[in-house]
């Protein structure tokens, strides 16, 4: 996903907010990426995860990306990240994973977060 975000925010500014478990964000070789990511174009925010810092972020935000891999364990998520975007208003941008596919009509489904984004843009309404 970061490539392609990081090639759209040279046609527009980008924030990406995590909301998550910064002791798993810190372990992980992700963290690094997104650091290495950044820039004045894309910026990053990390805040800790909590209920109140996810409703927060929601009722913040301009769009919910849902990300995901091809995975054996990740193709069975539920749809509950998708959902609570959904019920905050937002415009949800999700990998489509199999628990996601009732909801398509609510949401933009592709593995090219980048591309949904340019989509929203492109149609605000």
């Amino acid at each position: 996903m970061l490539p392609g975000l990081k090639s759209l925010s040279r046609e527009v500014p980008l924030e990406l907010h995590l909301v998550t478990d910064l002791n798993a964000a810190k372990q992980s070789p992700l963290l690094g990426e997104l650091q290495r990511a950044v820039d004045q174009r894309l910026q990053l925010r990390l805040t800790p995860w909590s209920l109140q810092a996810t409703w927060q972020a929601l009722a913040q935000c301009d769009l919910v990306v849902v990300p995901s891999l091809p995975s054996v364990k990740k193709l069975v998520k539920s749809p509950n990240r998708a959902v609570e975007g959904i019920r905050a208003g937002r415009l949800v941008l999700a990998y489509p994973l199999p628990s996601y596919q009732d909801l398509a009509p609510g949401l933009w489904l592709g593995d090219d977060m980048a591309a949904g984004i340019r989509a929203a843009l492109a149609d605000p309404k």
